[in-house]
């Protein structure tokens, strides 16, 4: 009788699930921007008293809950504060030094300076009354570097790395019905990289409002699993947090929604109990009829979705939590003999690196920034950027995803401790639903382990830890040599940088099932409009006279040639600040771009889209004005048109054919 009863029951359940759920949109969660009206201030390194005497107190913030002093009390006096709003980087206001780390820019930051290097940050804000009950968090996109975080003198925790995204729960520590402090010190003494890094909250910060049954942060992730003319079946993962003290039962409600707005398919789970203070992933499928696909800029249109997931509470019968997912429907895939796939199309990537710096602002740049720079590539028609060598701003990838300009999304560190997986883990599970993103790289020219068997190890250790957050891309690692020993026979993907420094060919045929792509390559390195290297001024000409002895032009023809090989990104797409090799102060910018650093076109700019557009190009890269007069000069033209001619004061000196020889222009 008690079988029958639970066989009764069950059925019952399953008649409730059946039934579609109708559900209208509310706002059933708040995002709300803290990006305006911050007080700054510089405070100092070590000093205590130059940095407001916080930590001075009888009571610190690590002895008792809710004793930050100092900027972190709730009651300080920050009135003589600057305002400013974030994105914000103080570094790039500071006076260039003569003694400051080179590699970074020269600007008066770091060891010798270190009443510039500890920057803080206050914000006061409205919690409502009607928030009570509600899970509220603070959430920060980027913060260079070493950030420590408090609300009204309750310590949050510290994030070290300036790339990595991280956030923390308010409910128990807020004022409701009344204003509230968020502090925060950032400390940018120590470098993390080996370029300009900036300094401050440099990304957004917005304040997420939820009620206790929710979806997790990062808590979706939709991805595309076959795809023909007819429909695309998409998979659904939703992690739903229950943060009460009861068990809750829940239905999820998919809805996918085109550009149009409007709903073409839709799903929703059976019924589920998730436990009290626990959390449940969630697995839905559905298919699109005729789905529109997204491409690559320069193939089709790069079409987004909105996947919007509703939490229902089956025993109140109400939605609890909407959250908001786009995405592309799309496939990518890597062939050890034919090279990369996008949509099951061969597609050479034509790349470039990317430092996230740029003139003027620093590394807090604007959404309209970002697009001019992709924009900017587009022209020359790349099709490619690999984040160099960190997790990128979301804005960007935002960007990316909107234009069809696909991402090599790179981590900061290799390692396989805590820390590393921390960074790996908040890397992929906030990016993964990017369309744009179509490989990660877990970490770039590690020289003490790349050639040899630890190296290996910890590749397969990272990739290992990586693929339990995203098993649709593939993962590479960029290495600058050692590929047969090393990382280089490890990753799932071959990253290469530069061919120039070992035998790639041999590599490939050792390793015939592994897929290759060039993560890094030589450009010419020079100063935008200089003919005439001048050292005192730090202007450099071109190395190479001729552009088919430069490993630009050299590695564009290996990659072209060889269908195994995926394409390559060249270094750099834009100048940089820092790393102003071969020079040193008063140098303080990178000479490695295609463009300058604010984006106006080298010679060689026009080199590439010679080669990697169809639109007509026609560019003299000759000075006439040169300060040693001689009876000849050599003219050098870049050009895609079959046949070009020079003529002077109305007399042609000569004509001659272009080569054209690329498999893959146009894609």
């Amino acid at each position: 009788m008690k079988r029958l009863i639970f066989i009764c029951s069950c059925l019952i359940g399953i008649i409730a699930c059946s039934n579609k759920i109708n559900i209208e949109d509310k706002d059933y969660r708040q995002v709300i921007s803290l990006n305006k009206d911050w007080k700054f201030a510089l405070g100092h390194t070590y000093d205590r008293s130059a940095d407001f005497n916080n930590g001075t107190s009888y009571f610190s913030y690590v002895t008792k809950a809710g004793f930050g002093d100092g900027p972190a009390n709730a009651g300080f006096d920050d009135r003589m504060w600057r305002t400013v709003d974030v994105p914000h980087d103080w570094c790039v206001e500071l006076p260039f030094a003569p003694d400051g780390s080179v590699s970074h820019g020269s600007k008066a930051i770091g060891k010798n300076y270190p009443e510039n290097s500890v920057g803080w940050y206050r914000k006061t804000f409205f919690v409502d009354s009607s928030w009570f009950g509600k899970k509220i968090s603070l959430e920060f996109e980027g913060v260079y570097r070493n950030s420590k975080v408090w609300v009204n003198g309750f310590y949050l925790g510290n994030e070290p790395s300036g790339y990595t995204s991280f956030n923390y729960d308010l409910t128990e520590y807020l004022n409701y019905g009344a204003d509230n402090v968020i502090a925060v010190r950032a400390d940018a003494s120590f470098e993390e990289g080996w370029f300009y890094e900036g300094a401050g909250i440099y990304r957004n910060v917005n304040l997420v409002v939820t009620n206790p049954v929710h979806i997790a942060r990062n808590g979706t992730f939709v991805s595309t699993d076959k795809i023909s003319d007819a429909k695309a079946d998409l998979t659904a993962r939703t992690t739903i947090q229950n943060e009460t003290n009861t068990a809750q039962k829940i239905i999820v409600v998919e809805k996918l929604f085109n550009a149009e707005h409007s709903v073409v398919a839709e799903n929703q789970s059976n019924e589920f109990e998730i436990k009290p203070l626990s959390s449940h992933c969630v697995r839905t499928n559905f298919s699109v009829k005729n789905p529109q696909l997204w491409e690559v800029w320069n193939y089709g249109t790069p079409y987004l979705y909105t996947v919007k997931t509703y939490v229902y509470n089956v025993d109140s019968q109400k939605v609890t939590d909407e959250y908001s997912t786009q995405v592309g429907i799309r496939t990518v895939a890597f062939d050890a003999q034919k090279g990369f796939f996008l949509n099951g199309r061969p597609v050479k990537v034509r790349g470039v690196c990317l430092h996230q710096d740029h003139a003027g602002v620093g590394v807090a740049l604007t959404p309209s920034i970002q697009e001019f720079r992709i924009a900017k590539m587009q022209e020359m028609g790349c099709n490619a950027i690999r984040t160099s060598h960190n997790p990128a701003s979301p804005d960007f990838l935002k960007a990316c995803d909107k234009m069809g300009m696909l991402v090599m999304e790179e981590a900061r560190l290799m390692g396989i401790n805590k820390l590393h997986q921390h960074n790996i883990e908040e890397m992929i599970c906030r990016d993964r639903n990017h369309p744009s993103i179509f490989i990660w790289s877990l970490g770039n020219e590690e020289w003490a382990i790349e050639g040899n068997e630890k190296g290996a190890l910890i590749a397969r250790n990272m990739e290992n830890f990586a693929r339990q957050f995203d098993s649709t891309r593939a993962f590479t690692i960029a290495s600058s040599g050692g590929w047969d020993n090393g990382i280089g026979k490890a990753t799932e993907v071959c990253g290469i940088n530069y061919i120039s420094h070992g035998d790639v060919i041999g590599h490939h045929e050792k390793f015939s099932n592994q897929p290759l792509i060039g993560t890094e390559e030589s450009n010419t390195e020079r100063t935008r409009g200089i003919y005439e290297t001048n050292d005192s001024k730090c202007w450099m000409a071109r190395a190479q006279v001729h552009p088919q002895d430069s490993g630009m032009c050299k590695a564009w023809k290996f990659y072209d040639s060889n269908p195994w090989a995926s394409g390559l990104f060249y270094w750099t797409g834009l100048d940089y600040r820092g790393e102003p090799t071969p020079y040193e102060y008063p140098a303080v910018v990178s000479q490695f771009g295609i463009t300058d650093l604010c984006g106006y076109e080298k010679d060689n700019f026009y080199y590439l889209q010679s080669w990697w557009t169809e639109k007509p190009v026609l560019h003299i890269a000759t000075n006439w004005n040169y300060s040693q007069q001689t009876d000849s000069v050599e003219i050098l033209v870049y050009s895609n048109c079959p046949e070009v001619e020079l003529i002077v004061n109305e007399t042609s000196v000569g004509t001659q054919t272009i080569e054209r020889t690329t498999t893959h222009n146009g894609l």
